[in-house]
Order: structure tokens, then sequence, then C-alpha cells
């Protein structure tokens, strides 16, 4: 466990590891470093406190139910992942949101439904979102994607979605009809 340090205000302070994050520009591309590489941010979780047992504490109790939860089956199917993010955040998306994402989850992405989260490999997502790009427009495809993400992020964190690439949406409202 990492030891608390003293602040110039006289609380103690602990860091403790949280994750990584693949660093992006302003449009959400990620920023490669000169191997070609994304570049990686680590991230932090900061406890503090008036005394350093209190602040090691609070550190060491995230840090066992963060292990807690991040010990979930990874033999769960993809269905079943979007299943239980649909359900988790059910109070906080719209009825509408919703309703679309359980269209979503019987008709879309198909091929990767019955695949276990510990088999899901990224070539897999672009060839499945590559297939509905045939029979769906792009934005369709896009938010297929976008249910599926924070799906498989809930229960597999280090799943790298860096090598998925989407299709452009097409705009059409800068586009003007000849008269």
């Amino acid at each position: 466990m990492t030891k608390a340090k003293q602040l110039p205000s006289g609380n103690w302070r602990v860091r403790e590891y949280s994750h990584s994050e693949i660093k992006r520009d302003k449009n959400g591309n990620a920023i490669l470093d000169s191997e070609g590489n994304p570049k990686v941010i680590q991230r932090y979780k900061s406890f503090t406190a008036s005394n350093k047992r209190a602040a090691e504490k609070m550190a060491a109790l995230w840090k066992y139910e963060r292990e807690k939860t991040q010990s979930l089956p990874l033999n769960i199917t993809v269905r079943e992942a979007i299943t239980r993010y649909i359900n988790a955040k059910n109070h906080t998306l719209s009825p509408a949101t919703v309703r679309e994402y359980k269209r979503s989850l019987n008709r879309d992405l198909q091929g990767l439904m019955d695949l276990r989260l510990d088999k899901l490999t990224a070539e897999k997502v672009q060839q499945e979102l590559n297939l509905e790009l045939m029979s769906h427009s792009a934005k369709t495809v896009r938010n297929m994607y976008g249910l599926l993400s924070p799906s498989i992020k809930m229960f597999r964190p280090d799943f790298s979605f860096a090598s998925i690439s989407l299709p452009f949406a097409v705009s059409y409202t800068h586009l003007t009809l000849p008269t």
C-alpha cells in the first residue's frame, strides 16, 4: 500500500493508482508517440484526511472494494454484459435510450452476442462493425458501438478499443439542393 504524505496544510494524503487512459486530442483521436504507440496517462485516486492513519484506511478500503468489483467473472457473454449495463444505467438514461438499447441488444451485432468476454478481441469487434455497416448507416453503426463499448468496459476495463475504426457519419446540413 502507498504511504501517506503530509501536505503543507497539515493534512495527510494517499494517492492510489486507479487506471491508465489513452491520451486523446480534442477530436477524440489517440495521440501517438514517436514509435506510433498511443500515449498513456496514469490516473490516481487521492484520499485526504486530518491524520495519517485515516487517509491510509480510506485508501485501503477503496482499493479493497475496487479489487472486489474487478474480480467479476469474465465468462459472461457480450449479451449478458450489455443486459447488465442497461439494467445498471436504467434509472440514469432516458426511457427512449433504454428502449433503443434493448432493441439494439436483440437485433444488432448478433455475431458478438454469444461470445464470452474473455474470448473477445478488437479484431472480432471490428469485423462485426464492418458487417453491420453493409446494412446500416454509419450513424447507426456508431450508435451500436456507443452501447457496446461502455458495456464491455464495465466488466473488462483492460479491453482496448483504440485500434477499432468507426465509419464517418455523413452530415447533410451543409448541402444545398438545386432549384
